[in-house]
């Protein structure tokens, strides 16, 4: 079977890692010993010089200036050569601190300060010689460094140099060039950049590595290997993918092969190849020589996407490529998809990733096109070609309409090549790492490039998967090919997944996606990295029951403030606090030691809890931040997924939840807390003889699932006892329903899965804005301009209208059946009118009475209510004393994290909060308080 990528069983690797930090020599080069016992050496240890900082007028990335700072010898104005090789004594001692990220530390308002120039050994503690480690925030310009060890070996020997970056690089062994990276391969990260064979002499061997640097996180290993251990790395990294210099060329401008193509061939050999057009058919084929730059021709060949296919031996590899010239690879896709699209217009999938190929457009316009836009491309055109010809494996990106706001929301799926005709497939989720990796700009006028807002392509445009790193997609595309995985990758409406309408978009997204293919449910994983680690957890502890385990890379734990902050809301969702509902989710933890963004130690004290509560916990530590240690992280979390799958239905269960939206796991749920806005604790064991033992903390009532239970433990009445006694329990609807504890006073409102609060809650569910009629002309002025700043936030995060309406245009049917957020007073006579005057709400025009405070003097609030017309649904008001008052801390009430917010303007004239409160279980009384913010 053809594959993606090179094949190799999937075995242990041979290899042991083996990092040498050498140690100077008299000439301040350090040295390296490499031995044939040695079946994987990681360079560590570098005579780091630079950085050259490029010319003023060459502050811009062009193909152009790539190349002459790659052919100028800037070891020349230190009193050294490139080649040969001629490097003086070391003349700096500057401290290099490698356990921060000097990205995230404050300038303090200065800006960046030139670095210091280094000329110096730096012993690394990790795998990659990293540019941003070195220079810090005095980097953010282009640069070139050089890096240089002496590599010592006892004997004339043969040696396979790696060497892995995300940058290109010029090596050079004995003043002799092993390998160098084609222009335009900037920000192109590779795993396996450069493969060679090379002799290394008995004694020292001069490498030098020279690196052209991006702003900011520029790095680079290099590693020395025996035939075996060269073997066991590339196999463990998921093979060899690329092998073309370029990946987009001009009618009849030949394929560049790599030099890699020499690595992997015998000497001499001929390499068979095939070119295939996007509609499966043999377009040429012919052999060449696996020596120097071999060329493919491509005359004759029509412009299009291709996939040429490469034969060594009983391996094949596959690349796209594109014959065309950079600049219409989108028009010409934009034409195909309008005239295939015909009356379906924004309908039309297929060409949902045009939004990538726009966006790539414009960026190559007088910057050249770079090797890590091309793969973009690539990717995007395939998405494309897929659905023009119906292949069903490959990238697609698809659409589904949310029932929230009516937005056509989209995800992007992977079907492996090696996924079944028929049955289905294990799916891994890739949790988003943060609220805008997924989206190319804030600002919608900013991705229209010209065209109307009505264009069928503009929503997909903006919401395109632009920004995401092509390497990242095509990795994981590798390893699914070889577990035969499907990938799901999620918008999470590019919120924090403390936002209640994050989680709804990663649901629906799940859903259509199960819609959409046939997906195992048993085995549905999920993956993230760094905040997606702990999304990822997250998820995982408020939906236990569905997903078969969880693999979080280099976890980061902290929560994101909200724009109006409730800290006992954010306390409440920590996932350190719901471990215990992982106890039948396996969790793997993965973590670099010198990851900067979030410390090792997170992932140490959240091992450390999951194993105090008997959560089969896996912690697994890396070198470096991950991606350079000599095993590989996307293997790491597939092996762990192999063989997982959902636990059936356990007989005891652990479930803390400070939301009662997300109720509980299998057969238990909790329906009320005692104390709203802090976490509640259940632990449930169904014994045999129909006895259910629980033990409970801040829970009041729960239900039993009498379906549900393990069928060893459904006795005809099971009895249920609480905290060592016997439980008050009814039945009805398969249910037993079960007091715990007090409540507070009753009502006959109490906070439920369906709305419970706070604000925020009100957003995850279809909703209409509704603009007050009541006060005065200038009251219901400023009502409208708070309207329209709510709108105008919506539009710009999520590309549609949001329903609005005046409060006497709203149905009954909408008064029933949505969430009501409500602007301003409503009027006389309108269905709102009414409701409101059940709240437990009352502004004067000097104060404001909510439940059974009272804050005199002039203010606003928003609150969130259940609607008196059908307590399932939410009423919200943003209300204010007068219309000065009337305005609102932060636009987006959708990450309103408390049910009551109030505040009054300060002597500037901006909203200053006052303090955030949680209702009681009856809505009657708030209770929890935050701290008031400035």
């Amino acid at each position: 079977m053809r594959v993606f990528c090179l094949v190799l069983a999937c075995v242990a690797m041979v290899a042991v890692p083996f990092l040498l930090s050498g140690r100077p020599a008299q000439s301040g080069i350090p040295e390296v010993a490499f031995t044939g016992e040695d079946a994987l050496l990681t360079v560590t240890s570098w005579r780091v010089i630079g950085p050259f900082k490029l010319p003023d007028d060459r502050q811009v990335y062009t193909i152009a200036n790539e190349k002459e700072a790659f052919d100028r010898d800037w070891l020349a104005q230190v009193g050294g050569a490139e080649a040969p090789s001629r490097i003086g004594r070391a003349t700096t001692k500057v401290e290099i601190d490698f356990d921060s990220d000097t990205a995230l530390v404050p300038d303090g308002g200065g800006g960046p300060k030139p670095p210091a120039f280094l000329d110096q050994v730096v012993d690394f503690p990790i795998p990659q010689v990293s540019s941003h480690m070195l220079f810090g925030l005095g980097s953010d310009f282009f640069k070139v460094m050089y890096a240089a060890a002496d590599i010592v070996s006892g004997e004339d020997a043969e040696a396979h140099v790696i060497v892995s970056g995300n940058s290109p690089t010029k090596v050079w062994l004995n003043d002799a060039v092993v390998a160098a990276s084609p222009e335009g391969s900037v920000g192109n990260a590779q795993q396996l950049q450069h493969l060679a064979k090379v002799r290394l002499k008995a004694g020292k061997n001069r490498l030098v590595v020279k690196l052209f640097c991006f702003p900011l996180l520029n790095e680079f290993s290099v590693r020395l290997a025996t035939a075996e251990g060269a073997e066991a790395h590339i196999r463990e990294r998921g093979g060899v993918r690329d092998l073309l210099d370029r990946l987009a060329v001009a009618p009849d401008e030949p394929l560049r092969l790599t030099d890699n193509l020499g690595y992997l061939a015998a000497p001499g050999a001929d390499v068979r190849y095939e070119i295939v057009a996007a509609d499966g058919m043999l377009a040429a084929h012919g052999v060449v020589p696996a020596t120097g730059k071999a060329e493919v021709p491509t005359r004759g060949l029509a412009q299009g996407l291709y996939r040429l296919w490469l034969y060594i031996g009983e391996e094949s590899y596959s690349h796209p490529f594109y014959i065309g010239r950079p600049e219409g690879v989108y028009p010409s896709y934009r034409q195909r998809c309008v005239e295939a699209a015909g009356d379906a217009g924004a309908q039309y999938e297929p060409c949902l990733a045009l939004a990538g190929l726009a966006e790539i457009h414009k960026d190559v316009e007088g910057k050249g096109f770079r090797q890590d836009w091309m793969k973009k491309a690539l990717v995007y055109a395939e998405m494309v070609e897929n659905g023009l010809y119906d292949n069903p494996n490959g990238f697609r990106m698809r659409s589904y309409r949310s029932p929230i706001d009516g937005q056509r929301q989209f995800y992007l799926f992977y079907r492996p090549e090696t996924a079944p005709q028929a049955g289905p497939m294990p799916v891994i989720v890739e949790v988003p790492h943060n609220a805008y990796g997924t989206i190319v700009s804030q600002d919608p006028d900013a991705l229209r490039t010209g065209e109307s807002k009505d264009d069928p392509y503009y929503k997909a445009k903006t919401q395109s998967l632009v920004n995401r790193d092509a390497n990242y997609l095509l990795r994981l595309a590798r390893f699914c090919d070889e577990y035969g995985y499907a990938c799901l990758f999620p918008f999470a409406r590019f919120r924090q997944f403390e936002d209640p309408l994050a989680v709804a978009d990663m649901r629906e997204a799940l859903a259509a996606a199960k819609r959409d293919y046939a997906i195992d449910a048993e085995r549905v994983y999920l993956r993230g990295f760094c905040r997606g680690g702990g999304n990822s957890l997250r998820l995982a502890e408020d939906f236990p029951d569905e997903f078969a385990a969880v693999s979080a890379i280099n976890l980061n734990v902290n929560q994101e403030p909200f724009p109006v902050s409730n800290h006992d809301w954010e306390a409440a969702n920590d996932i350190r606090n719901a471990v215990g509902n992982l106890l039948h989710t396996p969790v793997q933890l993965v973590h670099g030691s010198h990851f900067p963004h979030s410390p090792v130690r997170q992932s140490r004290e959240f091992h450390s809890l999951c194993r105090k509560n008997g959560v089969r916990a896996e912690l697994e530590l890396l070198a470096g931040d991950t991606q350079w240690d000599d095993r590989d992280e996307y293997r790491i979390s597939f092996e762990f997924f192999e063989g997982k799958r959902r636990e059936a239905m356990p007989s005891e269960i652990s479930y803390a939840t400070g939301q009662l939206k997300y109720p509980g796991a299998w057969w238990v749920r909790i329906n009320r807390l005692s104390r709203p806005g802090e976490v509640g604790r259940v632990h449930a064991v169904a014994e045999s003889r129909g006895h259910i033992r629980i033990e409970a903390e801040n829970v009041a009532e729960v239900a039993i699932l009498r379906d549900r239970l393990p069928k060893a433990n459904t006795g005809a009445s099971p009895r249920v006892t609480a905290n060592g006694a016997t439980a008050k329990c009814v039945g009805g609807d398969g249910r037993l329903v079960c007091e715990l504890g007090d409540a507070g006073a009753p009502s006959a409102l109490v906070k439920n899965g369906m709305v419970e609060g706070p604000l925020a809650h009100a957003f995850a569910a279809p909703f209409v804005l509704a603009l007050g009629s009541g006060g005065d002309a200038a009251f219901r002025e400023q009502a409208a301009a708070v309207a329209d700043d709510i709108q105008t936030y919506w539009e710009g995060k999520h590309f549609v209208s949001l329903r609005r309406k005046a409060d006497h245009e709203l149905t009954e049917e909408e008064m029933r059946g949505m969430n009501i957020i409500l602007v301003g007073e409503a009027g006389e006579g309108t269905p709102l009118r009414g409701a409101c005057d059940d709240l437990p709400l009352t502004v004067s025009e000097d104060s404001i009475k909510i439940g059974d405070y009272v804050f005199p003097g002039e203010g606003a609030a928003a609150a969130a209510y259940p609607n008196p017309h059908n307590p399932e649904r939410y009423l919200a008001v943003v209300a204010a004393t007068g219309a000065g008052e009337l305005s609102l801390p932060a636009a987006d009430l959708a990450r309103y994290g408390a049910d009551v917010t109030v505040w009054r303007k300060n002597p500037e004239g901006k909203a200053a909060l006052v303090g955030e409160w949680f209702w009681d279980n009856a809505w009657l009384h708030l209770t929890a308080a935050s701290r008031a913010l400035p």
